[in-house]
């Protein structure tokens, strides 16, 4: 079943039950105004039996009891309870009329209805002697009144419904108009177009919220099809010149015969690029785990000082000739704001390339490492700055706008070894621990790369 019929049935329903309670309401209340109507009516009959200016006269009575209702029945008690006059002759209605005017001495007035006949009593001075009037009748257009008013309600009743009906699929189909056109606009979207998204109305009501959660669903969409793609583009375009240079070597070794020292030196080559498949791989590897969704990432509490000496112990361990020095300049108490809500294995992954990178491009195969912190002025926050130095070949303004792109090499870098992935995963760990990098190269030839994380904890 659509929701708009469902709407609509839901309303009906709803609607149809609030109907039915005030009509219910509405015809009780009629037939209690009909009746108290009657009572009145009777008690004025009842009232103008009596003259009291004149002594009781049971043949006038008679005459007006005739005039005033050919149906009703009256009896009339002294103050002693003695009949003085009635028209009733059924004995068991008789009892019943002298039990409704003892009741009345004792709590007032009375009004009953028993057996379809309403019965009610009143009292009336005459000389300033009491009596009681019992007064008793039958109201014969009230089962008339009562069968056409069930016959209005039910009619009205019924067109009500069907006007509800109609009126809430006309009020479903209107506020169900922007869904349809947001389906519409969402079949368009394919994997091909992945970056078109559905327009937001401005209205800041549901729609807009719904249209705004499906536009982020696309765009997380996006970023994992763009992820696996450029993963799978990196390793197509990347892999393909080790893997050749490894095949070469071997083929060179089993179309000739060579000494042992030449199969030793093929057999170097070939471990050689092995290992730079391997490296590269593992870079193209976290490159592509550094774009997942950050709700696919796990964070948690970590210290930057202790991640920093684990990625020292990394890239010394693979690299003997290299000496990175880390030095402290904190203003703050480091045991409780060097921690950030961060993922570990990222981390030392950016900071391990920023490590590498120093040594690597240095004269002296040498990495200052500079711990500090300072406060925001902008925001007046606290930050984490870590600085990567070295002294080597001063950057061009070419290779700083470039410096960040997946697999960018100055042309001056041909001969390091590097696969062009490092800086490039590091701003995108940076941006997913919503953090900053930063580079400066000046004519002495010492670059910097300046990291800014924000602790977990702000005083």
């Amino acid at each position: 079943m659509k929701i708009r019929t469902r709407l609509s049935l839901t309303f009906t329903f709803i609607s149809g039950l609030i109907l039915l309670l005030f009509s219910a309401i509405i015809y009780y209340a009629t037939v209690s105004i009909h009746s108290k109507d009657f009572y009145s009516r009777l008690e004025v009959k009842a009232n103008n039996l009596l003259d009291p200016k004149s002594d009781i006269d049971s043949a006038l009575i008679a005459q007006r009891t005739h005039l005033a209702s050919s149906t009703a029945e009256f009896t009339i008690y002294d103050k002693d309870l003695k009949v003085v006059f009635s028209n009733d002759t059924d004995s068991v209605e008789q009892v019943y009329s002298r039990h409704l005017a003892e009741y009345y001495l004792k709590h007032g007035s009375i009004r009953n209805k028993k057996d379809g006949k309403y019965w009610t009593v009143l009292s009336k001075s005459i000389n300033e002697i009491p009596y009681y009037i019992v007064a008793a009748g039958s109201d014969s257009t009230l089962s008339d009144f009562q069968v056409n008013l069930q016959k209005a309600m039910l009619w009205f009743f019924l067109l009500a419904i069907l006007l509800y009906y109609f009126g809430s699929r006309l009020l479903s189909m209107i506020a169900m108009r922007p869904v349809k056109k947001m389906a519409l606009k969402a079949n368009v979207i394919s994997a091909s177009n992945l970056d078109l998204r559905i327009p937001d109305p401005g209205n800041n009501d549901e729609m807009t919220e719904l249209i705004n959660t499906f536009n982020e669903m696309l765009d997380r969409i996006e970023n994992s099809f763009h992820a696996q793609r450029q993963f799978v583009a990196n390793m197509s375009h990347e892999l393909r010149t080790p893997l050749a240079a490894i095949i070469a070597e071997l083929e060179l070794t089993t179309n000739k015969e060579y000494t042992v020292e030449e199969y030793k030196t093929a057999t170097k080559n070939a471990l050689s690029d092995a290992k730079k498949l391997v490296r590269l791989s593992n870079n193209i590897l976290d490159l592509a785990k550094a774009s997942y969704d950050p709700s696919e990432i796990s964070f948690k509490q970590v210290r930057v000082d202790e991640i920093l000496l684990d990625a020292r112990q990394l890239v010394l361990k693979a690299n003997p000739e290299y000496t990175i020095e880390i030095e402290y300049d904190l203003n703050w108490e480091p045991d409780t704001e060097l921690s950030i809500n961060g993922n570990e294995y990222l981390l030392q992954v950016a900071f391990s390339n920023l490590m590498d990178n120093g040594c690597k491009y240095s004269n002296e195969k040498t990495c200052m490492v500079v711990i500090g912190n300072t406060q925001d002025m902008t925001d007046g926050e606290r930050k984490i700055i870590i600085n990567f130095s070295n002294y080597g070949r001063r950057l061009s303004r070419i290779d700083m706008a470039k410096i960040f792109k997946p697999f960018y090499r100055g042309y001056q870098d041909k001969d390091i070894k590097g696969s062009g992935i490092g800086l490039s995963l590091t701003k995108r760990i940076m941006s997913l621990h919503k953090g900053q990098i930063l580079v400066n190269s000046c004519e002495k030839g010492k670059t910097t790369f300046t990291l800014q994380l924000n602790p977990s904890v702000q005083k």
